[in-house]
């Protein structure tokens, strides 16, 4: 939701990218996304996704994307304007701009494990909720203790007790 810990322009998930071996690690990760044994691969797959999605490209190279930092071998440029680009998309940073939109909500819940893998969760999940309340924008936050798949799933899982009751009550007709 926006740069914070692990989730940041020192990642080096992003010299990843620009790593010879980029293809095949993309590839990997896609055909064993559910266990990802390389983080820093992980995390690059992330980042071309973001970059996609933040700052597309017709180029075919870099996957199609626009990123805030590139890498030639170990040397590393910073584009200024693609970071701008990419930071005003983050979520923390839309609220402001999407207020009409947000305010239509029947509801919006945000949940995160207090024990992430992934250390920007937490901090960016909390971060945007405060935002929200900022903005007058009515919503359920909570951390919960678990990480970032355990507690999800079963019939005691957050799914089935905390999800399915939360859409029920306030999306029903």
């Amino acid at each position: 939701m926006d740069w914070a810990n692990d989730f940041t322009m020192e990642s080096q998930a992003f010299k990843r990218i620009f790593a010879p071996t980029i293809k095949e690690d993309v590839d990997t990760i896609l055909n064993n996304f559910d266990a990802p044994a390389d983080f820093d691969a992980f995390y690059a797959t992330v980042l071309i996704n973001v970059g996609r999605a933040y700052a597309p490209s017709d180029a075919t190279a870099n996957f199609g994307a626009n990123y805030p930092i590139t890498y030639d071998g170990d040397i590393a440029t910073i584009n200024e304007e693609t970071k701008k680009i990419w930071e005003a998309n983050f979520p923390t940073n839309v609220i402001e701009t999407h207020l009409s939109a947000l305010q239509t909500y029947k509801a919006i819940k945000i949940d995160w494990g207090r024990n992430e893998q992934f250390d920007h969760i937490p901090t960016t999940a909390l971060l945007f909720s405060k935002k929200l309340e900022e903005n007058g924008i009515e919503h359920f936050a909570e951390e919960y203790l678990g990480d970032h798949v355990n507690k999800l799933g079963g019939f005691d899982g957050r799914v089935y007790m905390d999800l399915l009751p939360f859409l029920e009550l306030h999306f029903e007709d």
